[in-house]
């Protein structure tokens, strides 16, 4: 019984932390608010209450507490539709304003919760000569959308509709996927070893 519970909590609170990914990078486009909010933490800090009760040792934990209530919180809310509606809603507006959004989303997941079945998929691409790494994007029984990163995953690239006969999938994160990427390629023949 309290394992169930844990798992749900657990769930709950990975389910809060996606759904505020799309938050933390509306956060991060109007960074100029940050100052803000660090000039309120700042007055909080000075308040007579905080002061006269350990300062930023009760200001810290407070801090961390209302966080995690606001994940908790999060992650109730988008258990239910309407909430979840404007979760895509919102995510779906923060996707064409970050390129590479999705990529990146699929990352975080790919930390916090790795059994999650993942859209996007590392992969190795058949070309007539050669093979090439990209990200598996979408596919139907007959095709498959790659994108082929330029420098990282999130640096630009291009977008080619390839037959799923030429789609490798890798048993690599996307985080190993931008290692290698970054590296020139380093440790990819590790990795097709182990594939074929």
């Amino acid at each position: 019984m309290l394992k169930i519970k844990f798992e749900s909590v657990k769930q709950t609170f990975i389910n809060g932390l996606i759904s505020l990914i799309p938050v933390v990078a509306l956060l991060w486009l109007c960074s100029g608010f940050i100052g803000e909010i660090f000039t309120t933490i700042s007055t909080i800090n000075n308040s007579t209450f905080i002061s006269n009760n350990g300062g930023l040792l009760l200001l810290i934990p407070l801090l961390i507490i209302a966080l995690i209530a606001l994940i908790l919180l999060s992650g109730l809310l988008v258990r239910h539709t309407i909430f979840k509606r404007i979760d895509e809603w919102f995510e779906q507006k923060i996707m064409n304003l970050i390129p590479g959004y999705g990529i990146l989303k699929s990352m975080v997941e790919e930390k916090v919760s790795p059994t999650k079945n993942l859209v996007n998929k590392a992969v190795l691409v058949s070309f007539e000569n050669s093979k090439k790494l990209g990200v598996l994007t979408d596919k139907n029984e007959e095709f498959g959308v790659v994108f082929f990163p330029n420098n990282t995953l999130t640096g630009g690239g291009s977008i080619h509709l390839i037959t799923m006969d030429k789609i490798e999938i890798l048993p690599i994160s996307l985080d190993d996927l931008d290692d290698i990427i970054t590296k020139d390629g380093k440790g990819l023949l590790d990795i097709y070893k182990k594939v074929t």
